[in-house]
């Protein structure tokens, strides 16, 4: 599961041994994270559907995801179906808008088609328009026959892969 940490300033987002600050993106030292600063933060789950519900299967999330900018949007992957158009258990990359409550597939292609192979590790603009992701998927590009894994970039405005 995804999860992170915000409130008040200060607070961010555990990844392994470095902490990112919410809104700063200033990596710090774990050791810098302490005990006072720990009680004082809240932490939300953000690997979840537009209810709020986690998905079904084991989640393959938390250690890469990343933010916007001012914290608002969360990209991060799983193998968790948490859009309908995600009938599948392939990885698969998300992007979580925490203030509208979306949660929006964005391993797809221009017309919206779902990537057929796992899809993982991105990173998301300061604005969190553009999306970048790899993955082994065949079908979100049109002339991609090498049969490796590629980097695509998703502009979540235009819904261009």
């Amino acid at each position: 599961m995804a999860v992170l940490r915000h409130l008040p300033a200060g607070c961010g987002l555990l990844h392994g041994s470095r902490l990112i600050e919410v809104g700063l993106a200033a990596a710090m030292l774990a050791s810098s994270w302490t005990e006072a600063r720990a009680q004082s933060c809240v932490t939300e789950v953000v690997s979840v559907d537009v209810q709020g519900q986690q998905g079904p299967s084991p989640s393959s999330t938390g250690y890469r995801c990343t933010l916007s900018s001012d914290g608002r949007v969360v990209l991060f992957w799983t193998r968790s179906p948490l859009v309908p158009a995600d009938t599948d258990l392939i990885d698969d990359v998300y992007v979580r808008d925490r203030i509208a409550g979306s949660t929006e597939l964005v391993s797809v292609s221009s017309t919206g088609t779902k990537a057929n192979y796992d899809c993982g590790a991105g990173d998301i603009t300061p604005d969190g328009r553009l999306v970048t992701f790899d993955g082994y998927a065949t079908n979100l590009v049109l002339g991609d026959t090498n049969n490796v894994p590629d980097v695509f970039l998703r502009d979540r405005w235009t819904g261009e892969t």
